[in-house]
């Protein structure tokens, strides 16, 4: 039988004492794609409002000239 990658993560728990923890590698890539959807989130987010900003400053700007 073929057994599948696991990553071994050694954590501090109590004082003077380690924890043996046993990651498949499937949670890992999992983890690292939803890391990724979530940074790309945030990117098209930031650009969303940031290009919002901008036509709200040329619409100000273009009001205040136009005002008589």
């Amino acid at each position: 039988m073929i057994k599948g990658k696991n990553y071994t993560f050694f954590v501090a728990s109590t004082p003077g004492h380690l924890r043996k923890l046993v990651v498949p590698a499937y949670a890992l890539v999992s983890v690292a794609a939803l890391a990724v959807v979530g940074m790309l989130t945030i990117v098209i987010g930031v650009g969303s409002y940031s290009r919002m900003l901008w036509k709200v400053g040329n619409y100000m700007q273009c009001a205040m000239s136009w005002k008589p």
